[in-house]
C-alpha cells in the first residue's frame, strides 16, 4: 500500500512508535510522541502525517540535516555543517546538555 510519495528520499529511521523521514536534507516526523521525542512540543502526542522539523543554526541560516537517530524518548540530528541538535527526555545526560524538568520539548542546538 502506498502511504505517501516521497521525492528525493534520503533515509527513513524508525523509532519506538515513530518515524523520521529525511529528504532534501530536511527532517519530517510522525508517530506517537513521548517526552518531546518528535520535537513538536509538549502538547502534541500523536502526529498522523509527516510534519517538518525546523532547525536554526547559530548564524540563523537554513540548516541542512544530514542524519538523525532516535531513542526511546529522545532524538538527535546532525547537520551537513557539523552542528548537533538534541531534544526529548534527557535523564542521565543523554541529550548532552543540562535539562529542565527532566526533558526538553524543543530542539537544542550545539555549534
Amino acid at each position: 500500500m502506498l502511504i505517501r510519495e516521497y521525492k528525493n528520499l534520503q533515509k527513513i529511521i524508525c523509532g519506538f512508535n515513530s518515524t523520521f523521514v529525511l529528504m532534501n536534507n530536511e527532517l519530517y516526523v510522525h508517530g506517537q510522541d513521548k517526552m518531546g521525542r518528535l520535537g513538536k512540543g509538549p502538547h502534541i502526542t500523536t502526529i498522523e502525517y509527516p510534519l517538518p522539523l525546523m532547525f536554526q543554526s547559530a548564524g540563523h541560516n537554513k540548516v541542512k540535516i544530514q542524519g538523525v537517530s532516535s531513542g526511546y524518548r529522545h532524538s538527535l540530528a546532525w547537520s551537513m555543517e557539523g552542528e548537533l541538535f538534541s531534544w526529548g527526555e534527557g535523564s542521565y545526560g543523554k541529550l548532552g546538555h543540562q535539562m529542565l524538568n527532566n526533558h526538553y520539548d524543543y530542539i537544542i542546538h550545539y555549534p
